[in-house]
């Protein structure tokens, strides 16, 4: 049996859909958190435990109450009253990241560590005396586009400095810059943590394992694919899984160009086309608890005429193969008759979409 709850906060729409086996009908009740699934003409039964829907002030607007009599897959969906509608949120005020600054501020202590071997490279009781916020990973084509007329400092010309200046972001000695997808800082910061190869990779120390890659002159970038986040105070840790990694990058520029349309490159694989349907989901499948602010994304390998509005992304084999298993695995769980849309396929992510610390 697959089931789908997707409640779309910002419109006030909740959707829940069983996918019975033959001549199996399911009614649906529901009880502030707790939505029960039970076979009408057997004893057995199942729930789903969803904490934090919001089942409060919904309504069928068909039978007046929450029914499901469908022999193959039954849904019903329900809206909310209009006077419960009060909490939308923007796409401006959502995170694009797991790993960002706010968590980082409410721990009360952490180490960031190579992913293979654990040894720790920054630790906000050692080296870390500073963390702050990227104010975008585009930060060089903000100051491409935005600026009229280059700046510079300086009475003078002879004291001016190059606009070049500008478009990097230098971190201090232990200061470390959080990033969409990476950290930044100097290479003074993590001393003998890592070793700098001649190609411009960043390697862990111990085991040679490829953390990042040099920017500039002194920045050091540490992608956090390959890191681990350790909450010393919890004593727990959590990796980053490389779909987190695209996630991060098509949310970075559904919010920096408005499109919701991208492709997906790579220099060996076909493109997939990623289709933004909606943001802010609260939704449960198959065999899972409810995942808060998710993305309802829409993916298909082929499209004639795609607009021209959408973004190219390119990506490594790694994390484009990362992506696609994660989109195909909550897509085989949705029931059989929701699982395409146009043309499209569907599926859900989230950046709260596996175990946080």
């Amino acid at each position: 049996m697959k089931y789908l709850v997707e409640e779309l906060e910002n419109v006030g729409v909740t959707l829940i859909a069983v996918e019975a086996l033959n001549n199996v009908s399911y009614s649906i009740s529901t009880n502030r958190s707790t939505l029960e699934l039970r076979v009408i003409n057997d004893s057995y039964k199942t729930s789903i435990r969803l904490k934090g829907l919001n089942l409060d002030n919904l309504y069928d607007e068909k039978n007046g109450h929450i029914h499901l009599s469908e022999t193959s897959c039954g849904y019903v969906r329900l809206k909310r009253k209009t006077q419960a509608l009060t909490n939308r949120i923007s796409l401006v005020d959502l995170p694009d990241d797991k790993w960002n600054i706010e968590r980082f501020k409410k721990m009360q202590g952490f180490q960031i560590a190579c992913n293979n071997c654990k040894l720790v490279v920054l630790d906000s009781e050692v080296n870390i005396k500073k963390i702050s916020e990227m104010p975008s990973e585009f930060w060089a084509e903000f100051m491409d586009y935005w600026h009229c007329h280059k700046p510079t400092i300086g009475e003078s010309k002879t004291d001016a400095k190059p606009y070049d200046y500008y478009k990097e972001l230098k971190p201090r000695l232990n200061e470390v810059l959080v990033g969409n997808t990476y950290f930044q800082t100097i290479g003074s910061t993590i001393d003998r943590k890592v070793v700098v190869q001649t190609d411009g990779s960043v390697d862990c120390s111990n085991c040679r394992s490829t953390l990042g890659y040099k920017e500039g002159s002194e920045i050091l970038v540490l992608e956090k694919q390959n890191l681990q986040l350790q909450d010393t105070f919890k004593e727990l840790s959590e990796d980053y899984p490389g779909y987190l990694v695209v996630l991060a990058r098509i949310l970075s520029l559904l919010k920096f160009n408005s499109t919701r349309y991208f492709a997906l490159k790579t220099g060996g694989q076909k493109p997939i086309f990623i289709w933004v349907l909606a943001y802010d989901c609260s939704v449960a499948y198959t065999g899972n608890e409810l995942v808060q602010r998710a993305y309802k994304l829409l993916y298909k390998d082929s499209w004639d005429r795609p607009p021209s509005s959408m973004e190219d992304i390119q990506l490594s084999d790694d994390l484009l193969d990362s992506f696609l298993q994660q989109l195909t695995k909550i897509h085989e769980l949705i029931p059989e008759n929701l699982k395409m849309f146009n043309g499209w396929k569907v599926s859900y992510m989230s950046i709260e979409d596996t175990n946080p610390i």
